[in-house]
């Protein structure tokens, strides 16, 4: 949904098409998807949030276990967030 501010008889939009990130790895924690879950590997005894392209916290695990499988409600874009790292983008797919 597009929502324009103030009437305008032309409006452009870029487009671009995300492949998608199944694999980010950093620190060595692993981040991928698989079937229609998130999976953290390797970020022990840390907090893991998600949230979704809003910005809305849509999960949250703390003291992880070596890994952490976390189904997800819809296929989309995530940011995952490890601890105080950066967060990570990853696309879940059905």
């Amino acid at each position: 949904t597009i929502v324009l501010a103030e009437p305008m008889t032309e409006a452009v939009a870029h487009f671009i098409h995300l492949e998608g990130i199944d694999d980010v790895t950093a620190d060595d924690i692993a981040i991928y998807t698989e079937n229609n879950s998130i999976v953290v590997r390797g970020a022990e005894q840390q907090t893991v949030r998600i949230f979704d392209v809003v910005g809305r916290l849509v999960a949250q695990r703390s003291s992880v276990n070596v890994e952490e499988v976390i189904a997800m409600p819809s296929t989309g874009i995530y940011l995952v967030k490890v601890g105080d790292r950066p967060a990570r983008r990853v696309v879940v797919r059905r």
